[in-house]
């Protein structure tokens, strides 16, 4: 039953279907919780997925919606160093890829884009979806609450994501979102930060998920 979540690229995902998009996320989880490799090596799988430095996407197919700053987390957690000479995250001003970065570089629109997004805010993928190029640097770069993890890796330090960071790790802590909770315990395990957090693997679904087996 464990492989039924493990899809042909060496990804986890959520349910059996194989196909959440989240599967960098979800396998960075199990590295570090289960603190062992995942049973597929899955370096040729990151390196089709960052084709060209910038190039991020999700999936060997390039199929779904753009890579979301989860699954740059995921990467980054799994590969380190390689991970930011090929997705370039920091480099590209936080934009989330190469293609994000052009594309609100060559839009004039800010500020009708604006108000088409905060029109339809409920919409988490409104923004892609409808190509409102002008807000991607909001909507399509790396988080500024979560900045301070991947400076923090790299040794670097930025007192305004430092604090920015673990304030949203105060609310995150408080909160009821578990997704938000698991992705904080993650970040701080990986930094090895003095505070740590509990991982939720009743998040997941399935009693059979590999992150729910001990």
């Amino acid at each position: 039953m464990m492989n039924n979540f493990w899809d042909d690229w060496g990804l986890l995902h959520h349910k059996p279907t194989r196909d959440s998009n989240n599967g960098w996320i979800y396998t960075a989880y199990f590295i570090f919780k289960k603190l062992k490799p995942p049973p597929f090596d899955i370096l040729e799988t990151f390196k089709f997925c960052t084709p060209r430095p910038g190039e991020n996407y999700r999936r060997v197919d390039k199929q779904g919606p753009p890579i979301s700053h989860d699954e740059i987390t995921g990467m980054y957690a799994i590969f380190g160093e390689i991970a930011e000479r090929r997705c370039r995250v920091i480099q590209n001003d936080w934009f989330l890829d190469i293609e994000s970065k052009k594309r609100y570089e060559d839009s004039t629109k800010f500020f009708s884009h604006l108000f088409k997004l905060a029109v339809n805010w409920k919409n988490r993928n409104y923004h892609w979806e409808n190509k409102l190029y002008g807000v991607w640097n909001i909507t399509r770069t790396y988080p500024l609450t979560q900045r301070h993890y991947l400076l923090k890796k790299f040794g670097g330090f930025n007192l305004l994501y430092f604090l920015l960071f673990y304030l949203n790790a105060l609310f995150t802590t408080l909160s009821s979102n578990k997704s938000a909770k698991n992705l904080l315990w993650l970040m701080l395990k990986d930094i090895k930060s003095p505070i740590r957090t509990k991982f939720y693997p009743d998040y997941f679904d399935y009693p059979d998920h590999p992150l729910r087996l001990e």
